[in-house]
């Protein structure tokens, strides 16, 4: 009877995944993340697949729960409420918490091996309103065990898999070669067209007729670094692309000095923002327009630079490119998410110092939930140097089934990973509650502080206050360096005094 039951168990989410309601929504998800929000992106379009993904999957993920648990026979309820609290638990978490949100991201670009984009907006939650119409869904359908499975059930089964998996990615586009013609300055922008501007590089259209002829051989090659010429009015006045900057001269190219740049070590943070960034400039050209001097440089997928005769560069958009995004975070949201990657590797560090601070200052070694602790540490740190060090395997194969061993290894070694070091964090607190002596309290609470201070610094460098990274890593290795030092000291005067005699210690 038991084995009836979950066939019917079976049978009430698969038929659930073929209800018209269910096959919609994952149509709405596919076509809104592969067109909608990459051609026509608004906040709609960022609110639609959260609504339509939180309905179908924990159907999705029910239906998958009964085929790997089917030799349980477990009941149909609880493997039910399991799926839709899992999807209540990990969607607020992602939608809430960068570190989550930016651990998915990875989990589903290594899987998928192209970049994906998980927004992290506490405004998505709103969301979960859909769980209500989806259980009461299911509950219909499971109130029907006569409703045998059929092939569209499995069909649907997949195409709902591949629709929360194969979400799109960001569309990324840049600007890389410019042309005047006809005072009509053109951009090719990759992924898109060819875009111009007929008010001197403030706004920009797509070019919906025929390209000019000049203008289409120009963009078939890439132009030839460092871009320089001279303004022809005046032979002394030059200009001249470098490495994320644009130069000046004012003798004719004997001298020259820099008109703009990247701030000194603000380039790393432009790269913590966005998870793509190709900044030029690549390309630089010069027209006169309403009888003023126009300068414009092509800034790969921060759009267009744009001065008029003596004012400052302006970021433009162009196509989706740019504008320029700002060299410092205007939020403390904003900067923990540029951080976010800095807080994994502190918190992993911390931990670490941790485990050894238990296990130096550990009363009872023999205790039970402290031999569970090194094993779940163990696993923790397996599956952390498989999780870092697994990426590194795939430069020395082209082999796709061996690509895809190693993504899987990758991907399983980073679930474990997490799974373990919530379990390792929280054996630790135990065993520092119960188990550890004062010199293991000293050791948490200083380094609770260090832990503070490392990320106040990182928090500090994203608002611009430490304008340089590598400022931020040499305080971060004195801290911990210093506390290194600090935990082997206490740590020998412990061994110094175990090893005294017996009369020594009573006098």
């Amino acid at each position: 009877m038991k084995s009836n039951g979950l066939r019917e168990n079976q049978s009430a989410d698969l038929n659930t995944l073929t209800h018209p309601l269910v096959l919609f929504s994952i149509s709405v998800l596919l076509i809104n993340d592969h067109f909608l929000k990459i051609y026509s992106s608004s906040w709609l379009t960022g609110k639609l697949s959260d609504f339509a993904g939180v309905f179908f999957f924990p159907i999705l993920l029910s239906a998958i729960l009964n085929i790997i648990c089917k030799s349980l026979n477990l009941k149909q309820s609880h493997i039910a409420m399991t799926a839709f609290g899992f999807t209540v638990f990990w969607f607020s978490l992602i939608k809430t918490i960068p570190f989550f949100s930016h651990l998915t991201e990875n989990l589903l670009s290594k899987l998928l091996s192209y970049p994906s984009q998980v927004i992290c907006d506490p405004t998505d939650l709103i969301a979960l309103i859909m769980l209500l119409p989806a259980w009461r869904l299911r509950t219909i359908s499971e109130k029907q065990p006569n409703v045998k499975k059929s092939k569209l059930s499995y069909l649907a089964l997949g195409i709902a898999a591949i629709a929360t998996l194969a979400t799109g990615g960001p569309l990324i586009t840049s600007v890389q070669n410019l042309d005047v013609y006809e005072n009509t300055i053109y951009a090719d922008v990759s992924n898109i067209g060819i875009f111009y501007s007929s008010d001197g590089g403030k706004t920009w259209a797509e070019v919906k007729s025929n390209i000019p002829t000049q203008v289409t051989n120009n963009f078939r090659k890439s132009p030839e670094l460092p871009v320089s010429f001279c303004l022809p009015n005046n032979l002394d006045i030059c200009y001249q692309t470098g490495q994320d900057a644009i130069f000046q001269s004012l003798d004719g190219g004997k001298t020259w000095n820099t008109t703009w740049s990247v701030p000194s070590g603000r380039k790393i943070f432009l790269e913590h923002s966005s998870s793509y960034i190709e900044l030029g400039p690549y390309d630089l050209i010069h027209l006169e327009h309403d009888s003023k001097q126009v300068l414009v440089a092509a800034m790969g997928t921060e759009g267009v630079l744009v001065k008029t005769d003596d004012s400052s560069w302006e970021s433009i958009e162009v196509g989706y490119a740019g504008p320029m995004s700002s060299f410092e975070s205007k939020n403390i949201a904003d900067a923990m998410h540029t951080v976010s990657t800095e807080f994994i590797w502190i918190s992993v560090m911390s931990i670490v110092l941790l485990f050894f601070n238990v296990l130096v200052n550990v009363i009872k070694p023999d205790n039970k939930e402290f031999a569970w602790l090194k094993i779940v540490g163990a696993i923790s740190v397996i599956s952390f140097i498989l999780t870092v060090f697994s990426p590194t395997l795939l430069t020395f194969s082209g082999d796709y089934s061996f690509l895809l061993i190693i993504n899987g290894v990758s991907i399983i070694s980073e679930i474990v990973f997490v799974v373990s070091t919530l379990s390792t964090i929280f054996l630790l607190f135990q065993q520092l509650g119960t188990n550890t002596n004062k010199q293991g309290i000293a050791g948490l609470i200083t380094l609770v502080i260090v832990w503070l201070i490392s990320c106040t610094l990182f928090i500090f460098w994203a608002y611009g206050i430490i304008p340089t990274y590598e400022t931020v890593l040499k305080v971060l290795i004195i801290l911990n360096v210093s506390y290194l030092v600090w935990f082997f000291y206490r740590f020998t005067i412990r061994i110094g005094q175990q090893r005294l005699p017996k009369k020594a210690k009573l006098q």
